[in-house]
């Protein structure tokens, strides 16, 4: 059945009208923005913010703009401590009501969207302005940090996380954990939904590259660094990920091939997973022992979003096509 969790999320997600937003300064040639949201993650801010401070790109080309969702004055004081510019989100309304209100708040030709916790390489800005000389937007690839304990929600993402070449070939999306965005696309396409707690970025790009022509090139040179979540971390990523699917699919049934599950598919979800992708079990050096684990990982994952198919999506799917009927 569908519970109040999913009413609220969706009621919410459908009735809320997005941040409407304008720059608010002229553009600055050649000038990087660099946004980054935070709700409450001091250490993550801290990481990324000391990260940025080593790029190649020189320093009056870049502007950083941290959009402190919620206004935590812990956040306040990492901001302190480096020459950004923090953009205060009061109360608390999500991560692309935050980046919206930072997009309003920049003044580059280029703007670059990464996550606090996230690590970039020294030459991140630097290889993303090379790739918008050619396209409209990029995507890079970033890379999951393994701890040391190598818990098996770690080797599940370092498995499955950020395939952001596939998404780009695919599915001409990206996401925001590692994305550059001209400033004219901007004012060509509009904003991020700010109705959205989740996907906002795959709507935002889908609706850049299809519907008004934009180009989305990816770069492996782009190079970051996203720590591996913990198992609780990762359930509820995973729950977060499938309401918002479910919320894209409401707001967005144009777009039903990327944003709807298909439920003749829904079966797979029950047989045994396919092989782990090579590629990425070669990279981080797995052993029999490791691959075996992550596999059934794997499959318990698929379980878990075979439930929420029958408990969740299905009902969803059938009081839309009841309240259609004449």
């Amino acid at each position: 059945m569908i519970n109040d969790e999913t009413n609220a999320f969706l009621i919410g997600a459908t009735t809320q009208t997005g941040d409407a937003v304008v720059f608010r300064h002229a553009i600055e040639r050649g000038m990087v923005s660099l946004i980054i949201p935070v709700y409450q993650d001091v250490d993550g801010l801290r990481c990324t913010l000391a990260s940025l401070a080593a790029q190649d790109l020189p320093k009056e080309r870049l502007e950083i703009l941290v959009a402190n969702d919620g206004g935590a004055e812990e956040i306040s004081a990492v901001c302190r401590m480096f020459p950004v510019k923090e953009i205060l989100v009061v109360p608390n309304q999500g991560a692309y009501v935050a980046r919206n209100r930072a997009l309003a708040e920049s003044r580059g030709e280029y703007i670059g969207f990464t996550d606090a916790d996230v690590t970039v390489d020294s030459a991140w800005c630097k290889e993303a302005v090379l790739t918008l000389q050619g396209a409209d937007m990029a995507s890079g690839k970033t890379k999951i940090e393994v701890s040391s304990r190598r818990t098996i929600a770690e080797l599940y993402q370092a498995c499955y996380a950020f395939w952001a070449e596939s998404y780009q070939q695919n599915q001409k999306v990206a996401q925001t954990v590692n994305l550059f965005v001209r400033r004219s696309v901007f004012e060509k396409c509009g904003w991020f939904d700010g109705r959205l707690r989740s996907g906002g970025d795959i709507e935002f790009t889908l609706r850049a590259s299809e519907i008004h022509g934009c180009s989305l090139l990816y770069n492996p040179k782009m190079l970051c660094t996203h720590p591996a979540r913990n198992a609780h971390q990762l359930f509820h990523s995973l729950k977060r990920i499938f309401y918002g699917q479910l919320t894209l699919f409401s707001m967005y049934p144009q777009h039903a091939r990327i944003f709807s599950p298909n439920i003749a598919l829904a079966w797979k979800l029950i047989i045994p997973p396919k092989p782990l992708p090579a590629t990425r079990t070669r990279e981080f050096g797995f052993s029999a022992v490791e691959k075996l684990k992550t596999w059934l990982f794997v499959w318990l994952v698929k379980l878990a979003v075979f439930k929420c198919y029958c408990t969740i999506y299905l009902p969803y799917r059938l009081t839309r096509r009841k309240g259609a009927r004449p």
